[in-house]
């Protein structure tokens, strides 16, 4: 019998090649498998071409012809001919094969993971790594992972554990992920039952302490060096009036962190001339970054002379900023930082890892869950802390908190709720009278002691048509507090039949121009006045003459002394045209985007004029 092997040279440069296609459909590390069977049945079809009688005939044909010598390349051709045919079977059996398995793949279990602002891209990269991990060779996922932002600090208990809802509802977590411990003692205390947290101490890294970085010109001009260690309070009273950058203190914890480290030892002094201090300094007129590296980015790119701009930020921050990181900008690389850590490491964010575990939770999600954490804890090891070693707690938390508060310049708001019986149209959270109580009870936790606050209802009965204020506007102390949510629990269901919706903002705001010039007169110095009217958008004002209640209020917001009106259309569909051209060109009037979370009222509310 022939050797099938004596051209094996010529057989492995056909497989070869076939052997890739095949590995390149499937997965390239099983090309030494594809190789050796490709090879296999090279040889095969050479043999067959060797030894069988027909063949045979054939070569005995060519040697009368004088072309012996072609039986080589007719033997290396027929095996190439074999292995093109093994090749596309073989891509076309693969890849059913694959399509068949992903069709098999099981759903994967979720995985939600609520991370802080500030630890969003972390979870993001942190996520994608556990999926790759548990992945199965054969391309089905094991898990899913979702990874969605915290609401603002001190929603989270209401906005996700007691589900009270702020016009959006956010999914269960399994895993969350706060820049600070004090988050999780808050929850922890006021717990809604269905949800049970598991903190064991886990953490994605050591606690990280606030630094305040700032360019070298910029620290030789304040008299500050790396190799000092202050206090923040010695630190604060250097910075003076420099630009502060940071972590925004009304969306993540590490602003707060940070806003209590810059009034250390003063946190009990309400007064309105630190409140006026604060505004405008921490919260960069509104806009300032969530992610620490962002805010880092800023710096460097910030205008050198004055004002002095400095930024807050945790010092792992400062550690992990290497060059083509971050920053792209020109010249951001160029500028030389310098960081000064203060004394004490009580100012610091230190991400622990918790487990929320739900009465209906899914075994597997569970598992995966807790496997996450595991991976999140592992990914960052702690390291040794001391025994001693100072925390940023619940008190600081909540006085910084109040700080925040106190950092807006004072603002008078008063809400205006639709009562007309379209309001009683059922939504995810209830009914749309639900969600405008829920926003209500969601700003009056954003209100300071020095703001005022006020509520109104309209039209004032069931067959009405005038407005009726149901609380008084006055400062937004407890007291006030307590009479609005007294009288929003009362409020179960609409009853009126019609929705004056033109003439309601237009007799309060009138009103409302009126107590501001009678406050005036008497030489109160209120901040900016604002009326929020949270409405299902439609104005049904039956025997009205709509062109003359649109005049009647364009006129009444004409006033000086009028207030900024915000309209929040709950049904989704935004405002009415009429008002959308009217606010074109009245400038007190404001349509909130209809898919509002809440954020763009705070932001139209809150930020500094």
């Amino acid at each position: 019998m022939a050797n099938p092997l004596k051209n094996w040279v010529q057989f492995l440069g056909v497989a070869a090649p076939i052997a890739g296609g095949l590995a390149a459909a499937d997965e390239p590390r099983r090309f030494p498998f594809y190789l050796a069977g490709v090879f296999c049945v090279v040889c095969l079809v050479a043999w067959w071409l060797e030894d069988t009688d027909r063949v045979a005939a054939f070569k005995e044909r060519l040697a009368r012809a004088g072309v012996d010598r072609g039986w080589s390349a007719v033997k290396v051709g027929g095996a190439a001919l074999g292995g093109a045919a093994v090749v596309v079977a073989g891509w076309v059996v693969v890849l059913q094969a694959r399509s068949l398995g992903a069709e098999a793949c099981e759903p994967p279990p979720d995985v939600r993971v609520m991370a802080a602002p500030e630890n969003m891209a972390m979870a993001q990269a942190e996520a994608a790594g556990f999926v790759q991990a548990e992945s199965d060779a054969d391309g089905c996922l094991a898990v899913r992972v979702t990874v969605f932002e915290a609401p603002p600090p001190g929603n989270v208990l209401g906005g996700v554990f007691k589900d009270m809802g702020v016009l959006t509802e956010l999914p269960r977590p399994d895993v969350w992920l706060p820049a600070t411990s004090a988050a999780v003692e808050e929850v922890v205390r006021n717990n809604a039952p269905e949800a049970r947290l598991s903190w064991g101490g886990r953490y994605v890294g050591p606690p990280s302490p606030l630094v305040l970085v700032l360019s070298e010109p910029d620290a030789r001009r304040l008299g500050l060096t790396a190799s000092e260690s202050p206090t923040w309070r010695q630190l604060a009273e250097k910075v003076g009036d420099a630009r502060l950058l940071m972590p925004s203190p009304r969306t993540t914890e590490t602003g707060l962190v940070g806003l209590a480290a810059l009034r250390s030892g003063d946190t009990a002094d309400p007064s309105q001339q630190r409140r006026g201090a604060l505004a405008g300094r921490v919260d960069d007129g509104g806009a300032a970054a969530d992610d620490p590296g962002e805010v880092l980015c800023r710096l460097r790119t910030a205008p050198e002379g004055d004002p002095v701009t400095a930024a807050v930020v945790p010092l792992d921050t400062v550690k992990e900023d290497r060059p083509g990181t971050r920053c792209d900008a020109p010249g951001a690389r160029a500028r030389q930082l310098v960081t000064v850590q203060p004394d004490g490491g009580a100012m610091a964010v230190d991400r622990p890892v918790v487990q929320v575990r739900w009465q209906d939770g899914d075994p597997d999600g569970i598992s995966f869950a807790e496997r996450f954490g595991d991976w999140l804890a592992r990914s960052r090891p702690r390291g040794a802390v001391p025994a001693a070693h100072p925390r940023f707690g619940l008190n600081d938390l909540r006085n910084a908190r109040a700080l925040m508060n106190n950092a807006w310049k004072p603002r008078s708001v008063d809400f205006m709720l639709d009562f007309s019986r379209t309001m009683n149209t059922p939504v995810d959270d209830g009914t749309l009278l639900t969600e405008a109580r829920n926003l209500v009870y969601h700003t009056l936790d954003r209100l300071g002691p020095n703001d005022r606050v006020g509520l109104w209802r309209f039209p004032d009965a069931p067959g009405g048509r005038d407005p009726r204020q149901l609380v008084p506007t006055a400062p937004a102390d407890e007291a006030a507090r307590t009479r609005i949510e007294r009288w929003l629990k009362q409020a179960r269901e609409a009853d009126a039949e019609t929705t004056p919706l033109y003439h309601a903002i237009a007799a309060a705001a009138r009103r409302a121009a009126g107590e501001a010039a009678d406050r005036r007169a008497g030489g109160d110095q209120d901040g900016p006045r604002a009326l929020v009217v949270l409405t299902d958008g439609l104005d049904d004002d039956p025997g009205r003459d709509g062109r003359a209640t649109r005049r009647e209020l364009q006129a009444a917001l004409k006033d000086a002394n009028a207030p900024d009106v915000h309209v929040l259309a709950l049904t989704g569909a935004g405002c009415p045209k009429e008002l959308v051209d009217l606010g074109r060109t009245e400038h007190r009037l404001h349509c909130v985007p209809a898919s509002a979370d809440g954020d763009p009222l705070f932001d139209a509310l809150f930020r500094s004029p």
